[in-house]
């Protein structure tokens, strides 16, 4: 198998190599990396030649970036310590460095921007279901004092009903009772 694959990395090495004019090596190397990487599941690799075209999308995490060694998940998940050491063992140029080290900060911008918007979408949601709870309490509180309130209006009504029934039966109300008959009227 091992062998097989290296005859495969030759051919495509070739390939490449007549296309860029560069030496067998480099060449070699560039399309072991980028077959170690396919099978890793990157999607591209893309090298600092013009005359080539890396397959680049915004929205792919995985892409790489034209010269580019470490893949944007490493970018983002190596420390900045590991990160260095990797750029300077590299041998990249200092602007391709630079570039590595904006594409990192780049990452990570997007990264904290769509964490904090899931944090914030997710907040928005328990708000909006808190506010449904307050409005349904809300409502039925207003149920429940409507309710009382027409209690209290029967009551008053058989109070006042009472209270003439007594006055034209001649009974006499207790002085105990006396301020629920200043209640009534």
């Amino acid at each position: 198998m091992r062998a097989k694959e290296g005859t495969h990395l030759k051919k495509k090495a070739n390939i490449k190599q007549e296309k860029l004019n560069l030496s067998s090596d480099d060449e070699y190397d560039l399309v072991s990396n980028e077959e170690s990487m396919e099978m890793d599941g990157v999607n591209s690799v893309g090298i600092s030649d013009s005359s080539t075209s890396a397959v680049n999308s915004s929205s792919n995490v995985n892409a790489f970036i034209p010269g580019q060694i470490i893949s944007d998940d490493d970018l983002v998940t190596l420390s900045v310590r590991e990160l260095n050491r990797q750029l300077k063992n590299s041998g990249l140029s200092k602007q391709e460095i630079i570039r590595m080290k904006q594409r990192r900060r780049t990452l990570k911008n997007r990264g904290y921007a769509a964490s904090c918007r899931n944090k914030r979408l997710e907040v928005k949601g328990g708000l909006e279901g808190d506010k449904m709870s307050v409005e349904e309490a809300v409502l039925r509180i207003k149920e429940n004092v409507y309710n009382l309130r027409q209690e209290i209006e029967e009551i008053r009504d058989k109070f006042d009903g009472l209270k003439r029934h007594a006055s034209q039966q001649g009974i006499l109300i207790p002085p105990e009772l006396a301020h629920f008959i200043d209640f009534g009227s």
